[in-house]
């Protein structure tokens, strides 16, 4: 609560005694003025001169002296009154209101008013030395009332007969200078409106001055408080809305997790916080305090050890160097017994374990997320649940999940080593969370694997297991996971896409810095320029250049003589080549296919599993973790991506750190061996010839101007890029490298509408209805160019025809009896093929449906006004599927 006086409110600058943190109680003001004359903040008023806000300051100072009261002299007076001028001036400049002195006309003109008081401040008379309050009559009260009691006009900080006053006064002064701003955005009506009074928590009042004043000047009297004792290090696991002065923990966190300038925010963020109905939310909003990058930088910046890295510091004015958080101690106690600690909303904990020895240990909270350092190499940054070992747990024992590992899980897990003592930090969400660990034994005999329960770390379900769909390396890659997901990856050298627990299937990317038109490679983006295959026991390899170049174990093969080809073990390849593009289309007996359109520059690659799904597959198409259903946050969450290692990886890729992970350990646990790497290479090049160290680069390439961005829009739209996201990606890749043709990159190569007479498996089909028909085929069944097309999941619409195309897991046999239909029903021998034609029942005009067997992926069924109309689709359809 704010204290109040009759027809003021009281902000009082005081520091602690006898190491307690004391309240600087405090507020919102703002006129700027010392003089007569008037100011806002915000835009200044058209008829604000330059002339006449120079000629307002010129005087200022010495006005305010003049009409300071209760001063010891005119020197104190003085001096005080210029520092403030300057201050007001400094922090306006800093908060980016300009002009700083803006005549207007709105009501509240009266100028800011000094007052040397000769007795005590009514609250805390023996720590107080300034307060900030409202001055004047209810109905106008003016913002800014500046008191400095006995301790800083007569006391160790001010020597009535110096020439200057102390390092001390000045950031106080400083301080009052930022409530003051608050006041104008805040107003005293507001204050005591119907709603009543002390709206303002002190975590943004005194928070923020305190931030903004130490920015400005340095150290407050008391700064180490703010952080000690029972201040943000001292009480880390207390809820953000509830903190004071030491809230500049929190701005300065937030500040250096998401690389902006707080204090060009401050205004409208205040202004936020009234518009919103008095809304922490909104004003943290507008802070940029909701962002994934503030979660994960939360916790691990309480251990303020500088020496493990920036994530691991804490920043900020005046943190006292040696100065280590409060923390809980040693609460594993028991092997195989889950630990909880609870964490407050908006908040965090730091916990220090030294006890537990020789172990298997789980990590993981529920909201928020959690980080470890151990005093050797361990460094594992923001995840939710993760497996440690500790000893001899970590000695070449196997570790397993009891129960069949779920979606994403592996079959094997590895455990990350680390040493005791270890610590934890955990929290950040703006829900309350749990942070939870366990010890786990480990059997004695080393040849006896360790087996998890299955709700542990990798072994815990990562929710319904999603139907097979299509996975993609696309562009500046941009992956598609096989469950939905999707992610950017830039890592220049050689990784698996994509694998079979048989190994039956393997698939390599090799991606490299994209290059513009003038050859000068990018710094941020990179491109697939060559894709490596195992289908089965045959390696096949298509290499981007001029001429795509395609390899069959490690020989070149001439195009032409690869129009169809059937591999050793059973598999399928076709080519088509189309000038200086190619398309090569691979399939693999269990209904796997994989497509790669490649030109002169660069590859992309789209993976289609078998109808069996995707458990029994890994790599960077399998790595996206579907998020846990039920965690109630209102926050934004960073992707959790699943290595090679088994381990899970929480990564915002907009943060340092989390780059970092995604590009270094992340991208190692995928990165192609000299043992399991299908890649020809020229003499004396290996896997390693095709790393790029550094790169990419942190960071992102410059905004784009209004005009290159609807020039290179217009460029992918014209390529056939329409989607949102397809679309910021083609935008991307263009703008990056200047490449007019990464439309056809970004979609995967494939025509906008209709197929391009490639054949392809089935199951490719169940994801792209709309490509098993092509341009051609449309009018010869229906008389009409293509009109273009929609597709949604499985099923395609030929726009304005009423015709339709389903890819359906039924059988004809139960599509026939699903479907009775009318006279004129029956079988249709023309297909050569097992199909059968409905006539809808009923009386609905012209709708008839044929259905065509796929074999056991299920049929295809088009329905279209007739039965002949709807067979002739139904044979272009036919004509581009393989394997039937």
């Amino acid at each position: 609560m704010f204290p109040i006086a009759p027809k003021a409110l009281r902000f009082t600058a005081s520091w602690p005694a006898a190491g307690r943190l004391a309240a600087l109680v405090l507020l919102v003001v703002a006129l700027v003025a010392c003089a007569p004359g008037t100011g806002v903040l915000g835009p200044s008023s058209a008829s604000a001169s330059t002339e006449t806000t120079a000629a307002l300051r010129a005087s200022e100072a010495s006005d305010c002296a003049d009409q300071a009261a209760g001063a010891p002299n005119a020197t104190v007076a003085l001096l005080v009154c210029t520092d403030l001028d300057t201050d007001l001036v400094g922090i306006a400049n800093l908060l980016e209101i300009d002009p700083p002195l803006a005549p207007t006309g709105n009501s509240l003109t009266t100028p800011v008013k000094v007052v040397f008081s000769a007795t005590p401040a009514p609250m805390n008379p023996s720590t107080a030395y300034m307060e900030t309050q409202y001055f004047g009559s209810t109905s106008d009260a003016e913002p800014c009332e500046v008191i400095l009691y006995p301790l800083a006009w007569n006391g160790m900080y001010m020597n009535p007969n110096s020439a200057s006053i102390s390092a001390q006064i000045h950031v106080l002064l400083s301080h009052e200078a930022v409530h003051c701003y608050q006041h104008q955005v805040i107003s005293y009506q507001e204050y005591y409106g119907d709603s009543g009074p002390d709206k303002v928590p002190l975590w943004i009042s005194e928070g923020s001055a305190t931030y903004v004043a130490t920015l400005y000047a340095g150290e407050e009297p008391g700064t180490s408080t703010f952080w000690c004792c029972y201040g943000w290090l001292g009480v880390s696991n207390k809820t953000l809305t509830d903190r004071s002065y030491d809230a500049v923990g929190w701005y300065s966190m937030v500040a250096r997790a998401t690389g902006d300038n707080l204090l060009s925010k401050f205004v409208p963020a205040w202004r936020a916080f009234i518009a919103g109905g008095y809304s922490n939310d909104a004003y943290i909003k507008a802070l940029g305090g909701d962002a994934p990058a503030v979660e994960a930088a939360w916790a691990p910046s309480l251990l303020h050890s500088p020496e493990w890295g920036d994530a691991w510091d804490t920043p900020g004015v005046g943190v006292p160097p040696d100065l280590q958080p409060t923390a809980v101690t040693d609460t594993i106690t028991a092997p195989n017994v889950p630990f909880p600690v609870p964490i407050l909303p908006d908040a965090a904990v730091v916990d220090s374990e030294s006890l537990v020895s020789d172990a298997l240990v789980e990590i993981s909270i529920d909201n928020g997320l959690a980080s470890v350092h151990d005093l050797d190499s361990t460094d594992d940054l923001d995840f939710t649940d993760q497996i440690f070992c500790i000893g001899k747990a970590c000695d070449d024992k196997e570790v397993t999940c009891q129960h069949k590992p779920s979606t994403n899980s592996p079959d094997h897990i590895t455990p990350i080593p680390l040493a005791v003592p270890f610590f934890v930090a955990a929290g950040g969400s703006d829900q309350a969370g749990t942070l939870t660990m366990e010890s786990m034994s480990v059997p004695d005999d080393p040849s006896t694997p360790t087996q998890l329960p299955n709700g542990a770390g990798p072994c815990d379900p990562a929710g319904p297991k999603p139907p097979p769909k299509s996975g993609s390396d696309l562009g500046d890659p941009h992956l598609q996971a096989l469950n939905g997901g999707s992610y950017d990856f830039q890592g220049a050298g050689e990784y698996t896409l994509v694998r079979s627990r048989s190994g039956d299937v393997d698939v390599q990317v090799r991606a490299a810095p994209a290059t513009n038109l003038r050859g000068v490679a990018s710094r941020f983006a990179a491109w697939n320029t060559a894709v490596a295959m195992r289908v089965v026991s045959t390696d096949v390899e298509i290499d981007a250049g001029k001429p795509v170049i395609v390899r069959i174990n490690g020989k070149s093969i001439g195009l032409a003589k690869l129009a169809q080809r059937t591999l050793d073990g059973g598999g399928h390849l076709a080519y088509r080549s189309n000038g200086p593009t190619g398309d090569l289309v691979v399939s693999w007996p269990d209904g796997s296919s994989l497509d790669v359109f490649a030109d002169s520059y660069a590859e992309n690659a789209t993976f289609t599993p078998s109808a069996a799904g995707v458990d029994n597959l890994s790599g960077l198409l399998s790595a996206w973790v579907i998020p846990k259903p039920g965690k109630a946050s209102s926050r934004l969450s960073s992707e959790t991506l699943l290595g090679g290692n088994g381990r899970r990886y929480v990564i915002d890729p907009t943060t340092a750190a989390g780059f970092k992970a995604l590009y270094g350990p992340f991208a190692a646990t995928w990165h192609v061996t000299e043992g399991t790497s299908l890649f020809s290479y020229p003499k004396g090049k290996s896997t390693s010839s095709y790393d790029v160290k550094g790169f990419p680069k942190f960071g992102v390439p410059s905004d784009l101007s209004p005009r290159k961005k609807a020039k290179v829009e217009a460029i992918c739209k014209a390529d056939g890029v329409t989607g949102p996201r397809l679309l910021d990606d083609c935008q991307f890749d263009v703008a990056e490298t200047g490449q007019t043709n990464l439309g056809t990159k970004t979609t995967g190569g494939q025509p906008a509408t209709g197929g391009n007479g490639t054949q392809h498996p089935a199951s490719y089909y169940f994801t792209r209805p709309c490509e098993a028909l092509t341009p051609a085929g449309i009018k010869q069944a229906l008389g009409v160019p293509d009109p273009g097309d929609s597709s949604s999941g499985s099923e395609c619409d030929i726009l304005g025809t009423g015709a339709a195309v389903d890819f359906s897991h039924q059988s004809v046999a139960s599509f026939k009896s699903d479907n009775p239909g009318t006279a004129g029903s029956g079988p249709v021998p023309s297909l050569g093929h097992e199909a059968y034609c409905i006539v809808s029942p009923g009386g609905v005009e012209s709708e008839s449906e044929v259905g065509a067997s796929l074999g056991s992926a299920g049929s295809l069924q088009i329905v279209a006004d007739n039965c002949t109309e709807a067979a002739a689709l139904t044979k272009d359809a036919l004509s581009q599927i393989s394997g039937l």
